[in-house]
């Protein structure tokens, strides 16, 4: 038999120690704690949720998934679900239903019929009852259809209305908003997740395009619309796509540039926008990259492989394998780096000829290459570095500890066998 453990609220335990016996009350194989006032119980196959009273909200149940609402608490089985509110109960005469919606703060069951349960606990009889995801309900009945959303608004629609959500996700798939699209014949209608309206308009298709703008096709045509229905970017290309606030924008074959953060279109002389870098944007000419302005002056020459952002002012550029550290004005810091890491927030180690240097991206500090290693105590807010020397010839290992500020905190040199056992400790 496996471990149990018991569960007890403070008074109980009080009480058992002032008697001098304490007797279990409920006996479960594992738990999970939902929140401040509602536990999770497992036993073997059974579930029960347990508040912090003591009363069971939902007794043991085999082979059932418990859910813990807002306001409802549920339980799942192979095909029904099982409500445990004693008013629902009282009033539909059942806590057995084919399906059921939770939608806080309303609930949809279904036993032959769907039933609505408002906010205040009254039920209605509708025909159908659909979920949106988590933006609104869509109720359909011979008398009325309309939409609900959490906040109480209700926007009427007829039989010939389709309503859809459309959601913004970012690049790892977390949805970022939520609205309602309805749609009468050839009309489209966007609503908020309040369900107030936001524009209005006859297109083919509508789609987000961020969180907050709107791509819409016309014609087989693409265009940007603001919350407001604003024109950002006129109906006219054949595609449009957008990757951090950077739209490309596709006409006859050719890419252009448009940054939704300002509103600016940038030169068509390049081949697209790929990224903002501080105040710039990293296009191509033919097969080398280079940085523009928003008015299409280069800052940073189109002949790199690569180019990466330090900061608004300075950049990493590779050429073949090597790489350099250079201003917006094209000026050069370090040349002839083979490999850097940031090892701290704007701290970087570069690598140059078999040699460890730190750069601040600040500029304020900068230890050339001249070391055999450079590493961060990460645990020192802010950190602390050491640099390494080797001295052949001795053999020695001269370990110098700095602070952030450059200022020398100790110094000490090591045999080998001693410095191999201070690396171990890292």
């Amino acid at each position: 038999m496996g471990e149990e453990i018991a569960f007890h609220n403070l008074s109980f335990v009080q009480k058992g120690i002032q008697k001098k016996q304490l007797t279990p009350n409920f006996l479960a194989d594992d738990y999970e704690l939902i929140n401040d006032s509602v536990m999770l119980l497992y036993h073997e196959n059974k579930q029960a949720l347990l508040e912090s009273n003591m009363n069971l909200l939902i007794p043991w149940e085999a082979d059932r998934d418990i859910y813990v609402g807002d306001t409802y608490h549920y339980t799942e089985g192979i095909s029904d679900y099982k409500i445990y509110h004693k008013q629902i109960i009282k009033d539909l005469g059942t806590n057995v239903f084919e399906n059921l919606i939770d939608h806080h703060p309303w609930l949809g069951l279904k036993k032959n019929h769907w039933y609505l349960i408002n906010p205040k606990g009254a039920f209605i009889k509708v025909d159908s009852i659909q979920s949106l995801r988590e933006l609104a309900l869509v109720i359909r009945d011979s008398d009325s259809s309309y939409v609900l959303f959490p906040n109480e608004q209700s926007l009427l629609i007829n039989k010939e209305v389709t309503v859809n959500s459309l959601l913004s996700r970012d690049r790892q798939g977390k949805v970022r908003a939520r609205y309602l699209l309805k749609t009468h014949k050839d009309a489209q209608e966007i609503y908020n997740k309040e369900g107030e309206l936001m524009f209005k308009g006859n297109f083919d298709h509508i789609d987000p395009l961020t969180d907050s703008l709107f791509k819409i096709t016309l014609n087989d045509q693409q265009g940007v619309l603001d919350p407001k229905g604003n024109v950002i970017i006129p109906i006219g290309y054949d595609f449009i796509e957008q990757k951090n606030h950077l739209a490309q924008l596709l006409k006859n074959g050719k890419i252009t540039g448009f940054d939704l953060n300002h509103s600016i279109k940038l030169s068509d002389q390049y081949e697209g926008v790929s990224e903002r870098l501080g105040p710039y944007y990293l296009t191509k000419k033919g097969s080398f990259k280079g940085l523009i302005n928003r008015e299409g002056a280069v800052i940073i020459d189109f002949k790199y492989q690569n180019i990466i952002g330090l900061n608004d002012s300075l950049f990493w550029v590779q050429t073949d394998s090597s790489w350099s550290l250079i201003t917006d004005h094209q000026k050069k810091i370090l040349k002839g780096v083979s490999t850097y890491t940031q090892i701290t927030e704007n701290v970087f180690r570069y690598l140059k000829n078999n040699k460890y240097g730190l750069i601040y991206g600040d500029q304020s500090i900068h230890y050339p290459a001249e070391y055999d290693a450079i590493r961060s105590i990460s645990h020192q807010n802010p950190p602390l570095f050491q640099f390494e020397i080797f001295i052949a010839a001795a053999p020695f290992h001269i370990v110098i500890t700095k602070d952030f500020s450059g200022n020398p905190i100790h110094s000490q040199a090591y045999r080998p066998h001693e410095y191999e056992q201070i690396v171990c400790d890292f």
